[in-house]
C-alpha cells in the first residue's frame, strides 16, 4: 500500500510591522517571488503519516527526503508547499530524483466540501478541532539563528508545525472519499498550469505600461486637486468639494463604468467640467496599470508569468484569483489583485498582444 505523508513548512518572513521600509512576505510579493527571493529560508518542515504513526519535525536539511519518494504527499495549499520543494531541490537540500507519486491539496478539498480553505477553519468544520495560531505572531522577523538559538521558542514552533501536518493528514483520511477523482484531477491540473504560467510579450508589456502611465497622468492632471501623487486621488471628499465649487449639486453614488447614474452625470457635466470625465478615466486606468505592473514584477527569467488561481474558490465552485489570507493563517498574507480570468485572451488591441 502506498504511503501518504502530510508536509508543512514554516518559512522566514518579515512584515511591515517589523520593517516598514523593507518588508518580506506574501503581502508585498507574489508567491513565486517570495519563494525565489534570496532572503527565503525554510526554517522547519514537519512530515506526518498518521496511519503508521510516523512524525518528524525539524530543519529540512536533516530530513531523509528519500522517505517521500513514490509516496502520496499531502499539503494544505499544495501550490505553496510544492514551490518550496522546488526551491529546496535547486538549493540541494532535497536530492534530485526524489519523485512523489503525486500531491493532493487538502485546502482544495476543503473548498470542494464548502468550508473555508485555511487550515484553522477547515479543521474546525471538518474535524471539530480548534487550532491555535497565536505562535505565528512571534515568528514575524525571526531568523534561523534566532529560532534555533532559543530552545523554548523552537519547541513551541516545532509543536505548532507538527500539529499542522497531523491535522492535514487527518482531514485527508476523514474526507478524501468525498472528493471525486475527477475533481482531484482538476485541482492537480490547475496547480500545474499555474506553475507553468504563460509566455508574455515583454516588449509589448513595457510599451503598454508606459502608455497607461502617461494616460493616467494626463487624466489626473485634469483633476483640480491633483498634486502629483496618486494617493487619495480618488477621495470622495475631494470629489464632493470640487463639485460644490463648480455648482454641481449631486454626485453619483457609484462612478463604475457601467453605472447608468454615472454615465448620465458625465453626459450632463463632462463637456463643461473636464475633470468629471477624467475621474472615471483615472479609476479605470489605475487598476489596469496595477495589473500590468504585477505581471511585469512577477515575470520569470524565461519571460513566463506564473500565476495563482484557486480551485473551487467560491461557493458556486468557480475558480477565483490569487492566494490570499483565507488560504493561510499568517498575517503577512493578503489577496493579490492580478486575476488571469479577467485578462482578455484574444481580440483587437494591445492587451491581447501581451500573450506570446
Amino acid at each position: 500500500m502506498k504511503r501518504t505523508f502530510a508536509i508543512d513548512f514554516e518559512t522566514y518572513y518579515k512584515s511591515d510591522n517589523q520593517d516598514p521600509e523593507n518588508p518580506y512576505g506574501l503581502k508585498t510579493l507574489s508567491m513565486y517571488k517570495y519563494v525565489n527571493d534570496p532572503r527565503f529560508d525554510a526554517l522547519l518542515v514537519s512530515v506526518a503519516d498518521n496511519t503508521s504513526g510516523f512524525k518528524w519535525v525539524g530543519d529540512p536539511k536533516k530530513f531523509d527526503w528519500n522517505l517521500i519518494d513514490g509516496a502520496l504527499c499531502l499539503a494544505h495549499n499544495a501550490q505553496f508547499e510544492t514551490a518550496i520543494v522546488d526551491r529546496l531541490v535547486r538549493d540541494g537540500v532535497i536530492p534530485h530524483g526524489i519523485q512523489p507519486a503525486g500531491w493532493a491539496d487538502t485546502a482544495d478539498m476543503a473548498a470542494f466540501l464548502r468550508v473555508q480553505r485555511n487550515l484553522k477553519n477547515a479543521s474546525k468544520w471538518l474535524l471539530g478541532r480548534d487550532l491555535k495560531k497565536e505562535i505565528l505572531v512571534s515568528m514575524d522577523g525571526m531568523t534561523r539563528d534566532q529560532l534555533f538559538g532559543k530552545p523554548t521558542q523552537l519547541t513551541a514552533v516545532s509543536e505548532y508545525c507538527m500539529l499542522d501536518s497531523v491535522t492535514t493528514h487527518d482531514i485527508w483520511t476523514t474526507c478524501e472519499a468525498q472528493w471525486p477523482e475527477t475533481e482531484r484531477e482538476i485541482s492537480r491540473l490547475n496547480r500545474e498550469a499555474c506553475h507553468k504560467g504563460f509566455l508574455v510579450n515583454t516588449v509589448q508589456l513595457k510599451a503598454d505600461i508606459s502608455k497607461l502611465s502617461i494616460d493616467r497622468y494626463n487624466a489626473a492632471m485634469k483633476l483640480p486637486w491633483f498634486e502629483g501623487t496618486y494617493e487619495k486621488l480618488l477621495s470622495v471628499k475631494s470629489l464632493r468639494e470640487q463639485a460644490r465649487k463648480d455648482g454641481i449639486d449631486k454626485v453619483p453614488s457609484s462612478l463604475a463604468k457601467t453605472s447608468p447614474e454615472a454615465m448620465a452625470w458625465e453626459n450632463k457635466y463632462g463637456e463643461k467640467f473636464p475633470w468629471v470625465a477624467a475621474i472615471r478615466d483615472v479609476r479605470r486606468l489605475g487598476p489596469l496599470l496595477k495589473k500590468f505592473e504585477l505581471m511585469r514584477d512577477g515575470l520569470r527569467e524565461d519571460g513566463t508569468f506564473p500565476y495563482q488561481l484557486k480551485y473551487h474558490g467560491a461557493g458556486p465552485g468557480r475558480f477565483t484569483s490569487g492566494y490570499g489570507d483565507e488560504d493561510d493563517d499568517r498575517e503577512d498574507v493578503v489577496e493579490h489583485v492580478f486575476n488571469p480570468l479577467n485578462m482578455p485572451k484574444r481580440g483587437p488591441g494591445t492587451v491581447s498582444e501581451l500573450y506570446g
